[in-house]
């Protein structure tokens, strides 16, 4: 199995749209996706970049990784991050994509608007990724597969799914504070690698909340000086 690459500047920068063709998996791309023979990211991941992220790497984004005969995609813990499969009528080829809106048109399909449970649907992986629906129905009748939390691989005569685990358990709060800071500064590290064809200085955010600010603690040690927030 092979990648190929097609870059397609009316995407998103960070957009793609895959599928395979015969040994090759093809992907169209935005102007700012990471791609290299192996693997191609949107992302970050809390390890080294030239060896792509490994199978239990903490990413935040999606990724797509060659395993031998095998493309694994992957996306984060959170839900913030999405990847979309679904197949083609009336060949059945198999697309996948980090946008709903790209996936759509590529199947030359829309949401239904009879459909009235689209915001529910995608809200309730707020309760739980393990309880939120992973499929969406569309005006053509097909359902699109939602993928969070979740790596998906695709050899030539099958695609699986598999739940990502969580973390390791933690010994006490410094081994949880540790894990935090080696994390962030992993992840520092990979955005601002030297092979990457678009290095970038993370930003931090500030809310009112308790999350925002402890991140920001971790990302200023880690060398963050910069940090983004919204004015009421």
């Amino acid at each position: 199995m092979r990648l190929r690459y097609e870059l397609d500047p009316s995407l998103p920068a960070l957009g793609y749209l895959g599928t395979r063709v015969g040994r090759d998996v093809v992907v169209c791309h935005g102007t700012r996706l990471e791609t290299t023979p192996t693997f191609f990211a949107d992302g970050v991941w809390a390890g080294p970049y030239a060896a792509g992220p490994h199978p239990d790497a903490f990413i935040s984004g999606t990724a797509g990784v060659l395993d031998d005969e095998t493309l694994r995609l992957q996306t984060p813990l959170s839900t913030a991050d999405r990847i979309f499969v679904g197949r083609r009528t009336p060949d059945g080829r198999l697309l996948f994509s980090n946008s709903l809106p790209v996936i759509l048109s590529a199947l030359d399909d829309h949401l239904d608007p009879g459909h009235r449970w689209y915001r529910s649907t995608l809200l309730c992986a707020d309760l739980g990724v393990r309880i939120a629906p992973r499929r969406i129905p569309t005006a053509r009748g097909n359902a699109l597969r939602v993928v969070m939390a979740e790596t998906v691989r695709i050899s030539s005569d099958r695609v699986s799914f598999r739940p990502r685990e969580p973390e390791a358990d933690f010994t006490d709060y410094a081994h949880y504070r540790e894990h935090l800071t080696a994390t962030v500064q992993a992840m520092i590290t990979n955005a601002g690698d030297p092979g990457r064809e678009h290095r970038f200085a993370p930003l931090t955010t500030i809310s009112s909340g308790y999350d925002s600010s402890a991140v920001a603690v971790l990302a200023s040690e880690a060398g963050v000086r910069r940090a983004v927030t919204l004015l009421h």
